[in-house]
Parts: C-alpha cells; sequence; structure tokens
C-alpha cells in the first residue's frame, strides 16, 4: 500500500548493515518482478495491483472472453518469464503468470476477468427479482396484491447489450394451454405458472425460465444507517398509495412526517436530515392506512482524536535523542513515528515545527532522509512503532475510535525534492520527477473472526497493509500530491468512502502522513519535506 513508507525503509537501513557482517540472501535486493501494462479489446477497465500482485479485467458486456485481442502487455525490467502473451487471450478462467528477478526471486501474477451484464425485469409489484445466470433462471417476487394472471410488463434485459427477447412461453388462463407469443412491451401475460422467455444474441437463440412469487410486505424497514446529523433509510411498503417515513425522539411521543423519499418499486429510501447528535430516534414506514413496526437508532457522536493539532512532544528515549509525537508523561499515547528505530542512525525524520505551523504551539515536519544510504522517508501514523527484530519492523496502526466521520481536514505545507533513490528499481519513471507525498485516512472494524487487534504491519512485506481489499477496513480516503506549496499552507479535505451498505461501528482510526509515499520500496527524493497541521474529523 502506498501509505506505508516508512516501514521497509526502516528494515533495509538496518538490513544494510547486517550484509556487513553475513553472506545471506539479504546482501542483495529484492526486487520485485510486476506487469507494468495490460490491455484487451472491449475492457471497461484494468486494475494492476503491485501489492497483490493480480491484472483485474472488466469488460463491457459485449466482448468475447474467450477471445480477447490483446493492445498492450509489457513486464518490468530486469524481469523474465516462460509465459508467451500471444495476440488473443482467453480470461474464462484466470491465467497465471510466473516471473522471475535476480536472484532467484519469483512472482506469481494472476490476471483475471470479469464480465458484469445487467439485467432487470420491470413489471408491476416487483419487489425484487434474485437472478441465476448460470441455470438461466429468476426467481421474480411481487407484491401480495399484484395478481400473477395479469402481470403488466414494461420491460426486460436478460442478456448482454444488442441482444433481444424475440418470444415468451407459458401458460395462458384464457385458453387453458401453454401458448407461444411475440415479444413487444408494455404487455401483459400470465404468470400464474413459469414462463420461458427466448433471448436471441449474435444469432443465437438461449431460454431464461422464470418463477413469480407473491410475497407479504406489511411496510418494513430494512436498513438503518445512521450519522451524527442525518440517517439513511430503506424499507419495503405494499405498493399501495404513496409511502413516507415518520420519526421521533424516543423522548417524545409526537412523529414528524418525512416526504422526501424515493420510491423504486416497493423499495423506499429516505434521508432524514436535522437530527440531533447522540441522541437515539425512532422510525417507521407508513402507507395509507399501514403502519409499519418502529426501528429505533442512536445518532453518532462528533469524536476527535487527541493529538490532532500536533502540540505535545516529548525528546528523550532510551538513546536520550529520540523526538516522541505526544507529551513525555502522557499515559496513553496515539501517535508515533519510525524515530523509534531510526534516530540512532540519523537525525529524526519527524520533528516538532515551532515557528512555521497554522495554529496551537507546533506542527509536525517530516523529512525524508538517509539511513546509512538507505532511503527513509519522514513520516507520522496513528498507533505504536512496537518492534525491531531480526531485521524486521513491526508497528501497530490504528487508536481506538467507534466514531463515523464524514472527512479528515486540516493543512499541509509540503517541498518536493526530485526523486533521486530508486533502491529496488520498482519505479524508474519517477527518477527525476518530484517526489509525492501522501495523507490517508482509514476506519477499521472488528474482524468476521472476533478480531479485534489493531492493524499489525510487517515492514518485510512490502505494500501491505493494502487498504482496498482488507476486509476489516469499512471506509478509506486519500490524498497524493507532487505539487510545491512554496512554503504556505494548503487546507485540504478527504471525504470517507465507506463500503455500500456497511453499517459496522469502527474499533481503530488510522491516519497517516508521509513526505515520499513511495517509500516503503525505497523510492523517493532525500529532503523532500511535508508540514502537517490542525487535523480534525468533520461530520454530516
Amino acid at each position: 500500500m502506498k501509505g506505508i513508507a516508512y516501514i521497509g525503509t526502516l528494515v533495509l537501513a538496518m538490513s544494510f548493515c547486517a550484509s556487513c557482517t553475513f553472506d545471506n540472501d539479504m546482501s542483495y535486493p529484492q526486487l520485485q518482478g510486476k506487469i507494468t501494462a495490460f490491455a484487451v479489446e472491449g475492457q471497461k477497465s484494468v486494475t494492476i495491483n503491485d501489492d497483490t500482485q493480480t491484472v483485474e479485467v472488466i469488460l463491457e458486456e459485449t466482448a468475447e472472453i474467450k477471445d480477447l485481442r490483446v493492445t498492450e502487455y509489457s513486464i518490468s525490467e530486469k524481469t523474465t518469464t516462460d509465459y508467451v502473451m500471444g495476440e488473443h487471450i482467453d480470461l474464462s478462467n484466470p491465467v497465471g503468470i510466473l516471473l522471475r528477478t535476480y536472484p532467484g526471486q519469483e512472482y506469481q501474477w494472476t490476471i483475471s476477468a470479469s464480465q458484469p451484464i445487467e439485467r432487470y425485469i420491470d413489471c408491476s409489484g416487483l419487489i425484487e427479482t434474485v437472478f441465476d445466470p448460470e441455470n438461466r433462471t429468476a426467481l421474480v417476487y411481487v407484491v401480495e396484491k399484484q395478481p400473477l394472471e395479469s402481470v403488466i410488463f414494461e420491460g426486460m434485459k436478460l442478456g448482454p447489450e444488442t441482444s433481444r427477447i424475440i418470444s415468451t412461453t407459458g401458460y395462458d388462463g384464457t385458453s387453458n394451454a401453454e401458448v407461444t407469443m411475440g415479444v413487444e412491451f408494455p404487455m401483459t401475460l400470465d404468470c400464474t405458472l413459469a414462463r420461458d422467455f427466448t433471448v436471441l444474441y449474435k444469432g443465437v437463440e438461449y431460454v431464461w425460465k422464470l418463477t413469480f412469487v407473491q410475497k407479504a410486505i406489511q411496510n418494513e424497514i430494512r436498513s438503518v444507517v445512521p450519522w451524527t446529523y442525518h440517517v439513511v433509510v430503506t424499507g419495503e411498503f405494499d405498493g399501495e398509495g404513496t409511502p413516507y417515513y415518520e420519526y421521533r425522539k424516543t423522548s417524545e411521543q409526537e412523529w414528524t412526517r418525512f416526504d422526501a423519499v424515493s420510491v423504486e418499486g416497493v423499495k423506499v429510501t429516505g434521508d432524514i436530515t436535522g437530527l440531533e447528535e447522540s441522541t437515539e430516534y425512532a422510525v417507521r414506514l407508513v402507507s395509507g392506512d399501514v403502519v409499519g413496526a418502529e426501528v429505533t437508532f442512536k445518532t453518532d457522536t462528533p469524536a476527535q482524536l487527541a493529538g490532532m493539532g500536533f502540540n505535545s512532544w516529548y525528546y528523550g528515549g532510551k538513546n536520550g535523542k529520540t523526538w516522541f509525537p505526544y507529551a513525555e508523561n502522557d499515559p496513553s499515547p496515539l501517535w508515533d513515528s519510525p524515530n523509534t528505530g531510526i534516530s540512532s542512525l540519523i537525525a529524526n525524520t519527524t520533528v516538532p515545527e515551532y515557528d512555521h505551523k497554522v495554529e496551537g504551539d507546533a506542527a509536525a515536519k517530516l523529512k525524508s532522509d538517509l539511513a546509512m544510504i538507505k532511503f527513509a522517508a519522514g513520516n507520522l501514523f496513528t498507533g505504536k512503532f512496537v518492534e525491531f527484530k531480526d531485521w524486521t519492523a513491526k508497528l501497530d496502526w490504528g487508536v481506538p475510535f467507534t466514531s463515523r466521520p464524514y472527512s479528515l481536514k486540516g493543512w499541509y505545507d509540503y517541498k518536493p525534492g526530485l526523486v533521486n533513490r530508486d533502491e529496488m528499481g520498482q519505479f524508474p519513471e519517477m527518477v527525476g520527477k518530484p517526489d509525492i507525498m501522501q495523507i490517508l485516512v482509514a476506519l477499521v472494524a472488528e474482524g468476521e473472526d472476533g478480531d479485534t487487534s489493531p492493524f499489525v504491519v510487517n515492514s518485510s512485506i512490502p505494500g501491505e497493509p493494502n487498504f482496498h481489499t482488507n476486509p476489516r477496513v469499512i471506509a478509506y480516503g486519500e490524498i497524493l500530491s507532487d505539487q510545491d506549496s512554496n512554503g504556505e499552507y494548503q487546507e485540504f479535505e478527504i471525504p470517507l468512502e465507506y463500503r455500500e451498505g456497511d453499517t459496522r461501528t469502527p474499533i481503530y482510526a488510522i491516519i497517516v502522513a508521509s513526505a515520499s509515499y513511495r517509500g516503503d520500496y525505497f523510492t523517493g527524493a532525500v529532503g523532500s519535506t511535508l508540514y502537517v497541521d490542525a487535523f480534525e474529523f468533520t461530520y454530516r
């Protein structure tokens, strides 16, 4: 991951010293074999992930997944492979490519493709449709009041783009027989029994079988996602009348009506605003004379982390010359830096700045430097520097936090140098160009297995943790910049992107700032300097 610039730099700085004494593989830098470019005709997007060693292709609906023409393919310098990439590739199953670099290092890459096809059935009384593409069947749920013998269809799509539904076969109550007819929307059909729909795509016909089921709905609320000053409510109504929500404080009796809802079929979504923080409410769904059961929820508390102003610092430690981003007697400090591991090799890369600041007593100054000729990125993070053992640094990322903020705001001033270190040869394209700073924020929840530990970071695994794939991460955001601030602080705001439908409460907050975001691969500019100050979470 881009944000762990400081981890690997510490480790290889130490391991360089080890190589002077021990004759082992650690005397060689690790050169990762990478797929640097890949493209095929008919793609929507391609994501190349160095951390997971994967290439993920999303295809257009009409692409021929078994016969894709390759338009671009390349691997990193000083990398070999036995795999021969032809003009065409079959991605109906994942393709493995083994890359090798000196001395004897192997990297197993996987190229895979997905081809999402939008399917829908637009009919009267629709609640939801469950598609089974493999067996070409669909289960269509309609409200209990919808007569199955007269379902009105406004439209339907069962195949890729350009496909057509040319006929339907099913029971006809009038003739008391099975009848096949052409399809032209809108149309009314008898769906008492399962119906077949024939799809034509590129000259080939195939059949889908649709089964219709009535389902009773009693104005049920399906999900409630409370924030600090608003709540997003989703429910289902019986299809009769005009639905709306009612809400109240649980300490009060009077209900407030909320009509600004979005209705899609029987799905009713409302974003109720103007609520008070840290307050318990009840909400219910109403349509006509039907009043659904009430559901209670509590709005969020707009919490902040201690030390977000970077005003408290302590100089000392075991070697007597280490800067710590917290007060000397702080019983539970929330911030740390790699100074603990590298201050004995070089000067601290993370220090207080008392003159160039936005507010308060101090700001934080992060400066990339060399540790025994190895590159070390200046950085700061929430959590704890745990240990340095067997030439590996371990850190616990994250501090206790249970709120759901909208964004992280603050100020930074960045002075990038021109990249002059690429010790692993992973980013030669960056050499000679301005360095890049990063500020990231993530919220982490309890794991499915009950794991409540902090994010454990091991410097022997470059690119970890991966915030985009780790299931414990419920929200993430970052900014990257190679622009010189010219000595002036710039205000920033990083909106947190929450996983869709994820209502979990976080247990940890992670914030990382780095003057050289590719420092985990020992790439950056000696002298790149990032000042940060006055961080705060915002709430909506």
